[in-house]
């Protein structure tokens, strides 16, 4: 007997797939990110700060948008500038 997989015969589901499987995995900054705010609830801020050697300022900014956007704020978004350099 042959088995199909489960979106066999249906157009765009590889394309799917591939999404999903991206969307679900986290890179490895996002854990260090995450594995930080965990261990500044844990044993607080000045041990993390001479553990992770990231700046007090930039804890702060992790955690607000982790408040904000709950698991999201492992997935960075682009730091690229709005607007490329222009030659003349």
């Amino acid at each position: 007997m042959r088995q199909l997989e489960l979106g066999y015969g249906v157009r765009g589901w590889q394309r799917i797939k591939r999404y999903a499987a991206r969307i679900e995995t986290i890179t490895e900054n996002a854990a260090g990110r995450l594995e930080a705010l965990r261990f500044w609830d844990k044993h607080g801020l000045e041990a993390v700060l001479d553990f992770h050697k990231v700046s007090r300022c930039t804890l702060y900014n992790w955690r607000r948008q982790y408040l904000e956007s709950g698991d999201k704020v492992a997935r960075r978004s682009n730091a690229a500038p709005g607007r490329g350099q222009t030659l003349y």
